[in-house]
């Protein structure tokens, strides 16, 4: 008679391991997501640059065609669209410009290039650890992007050597990195949920920098109006020289919460009480952290 194969059933995993095997997966897929955005950011900033390269290559020796180099160091501040978080001292950044620019008539001009710069600035705010405690937190933030911006100059007649110009346009920023300086302390407490917020005092704590891309939309689009001066020195090489300020236009934040705060500075609870006057005993009323960046910036360059 043929022999019977019997076959055996695969070990049945308990609940804990079902569980623990789930977590690890999606830790697993957690880093190797975060992993893929970076490669995504640095990737796109390559190919940006490239592709200007190329253009700016091919379209080099037509006659109504400028390029250029500068270096563009900046003034950043931050700007706070959720009147909760405070942007505390403006920082000093820097920045490089490579600048395409195509003369339409002898006067007007479209002005295009990559920008690669660093913004951020220092903001403090108050973050929720637990239902009792609610920390100072500042951080001290930077991003770096790169920028294709498209702008419209207007151009007077060359004057002594010299022509002057003024631009507005806009910016489409790619943000391929972002760090923070974050230093904690704890202000806010209270003996149990249900009783009164009060001051406290805790020791100083030294900042730790971290990773904030996660923290950061990745595009940044912005408002661009600037003036500035071209020197002649041989042919069609110059001196340049220009000021402009760089406004973002939409939020910088992601997954970012903060809690309200009153006209006088002080946190508040879901009721709108201050902490501090005896009457706020509810939870901290958290809301979106809503921001973006500006910037005065000054470059220096040759255009040939």
């Amino acid at each position: 008679m043929p022999t019977r194969r019997v076959m055996e059933r695969p070990p049945v995993r308990n609940g804990c391991e079902s569980v623990c095997i789930a977590s690890g997966c999606a830790l697993v897929l957690d880093q190797q997501m975060a992993a893929k955005m970076k490669q995504i950011r640095r990737l796109s900033a390559l190919c940006a640059v490239v592709l200007m390269g190329q253009t700016t290559g091919a379209l080099g020796q037509q006659k109504d065609v400028h390029l250029g180099l500068a270096l563009a160091p900046n003034l950043s501040h931050g700007i706070s669209r959720d009147y909760a978080h405070e942007p505390v001292n403006p920082a000093l950044r820097f920045g490089y410009k490579f600048i395409f620019d195509y003369k339409f008539t002898d006067t007007y001009a479209i002005g295009t290039g990559v920008n690669v710069f660093h913004a951020g600035a220092t903001t403090q705010h108050y973050a929720v650890v637990d239902t009792a405690t609610v920390n100072t937190v500042e951080w001290n933030v930077r991003n770096q992007y790169v920028e294709v911006p498209i702008t419209f100059k207007m151009r007077t007649k060359e004057i002594g050597y010299t022509t002057y110009y003024g631009q507005f346009g806009v910016g489409f920023g790619l943000n391929v990195r972002a760090e923070v300086d974050e230093t904690a302390t704890a202000s806010w407490g209270r003996a149990a949920q249900g009783e009164a917020w009060s001051l406290v005092v805790s020791e100083e704590v030294e900042p730790q920098r971290m990773n904030f891309d996660a923290s950061t939309r990745l595009f940044r689009p912005s408002l661009i109006v600037g003036l500035g001066a071209e020197r002649s020195l041989l042919g069609k090489t110059a001196i340049c020289m220009g000021v402009a300020y760089n406004m973002g236009l939409a939020n910088q934040f992601a997954d970012q919460t903060t809690v309200r705060t009153h006209s006088t500075g002080l946190p508040v609870d879901e009721s709108g009480a201050s902490f501090g006057t005896g009457t706020a005993t509810g939870a901290p009323f958290e809301q979106e952290m809503k921001g973006k960046t500006g910037f005065l910036e000054l470059s220096v360059g040759v255009m040939f």
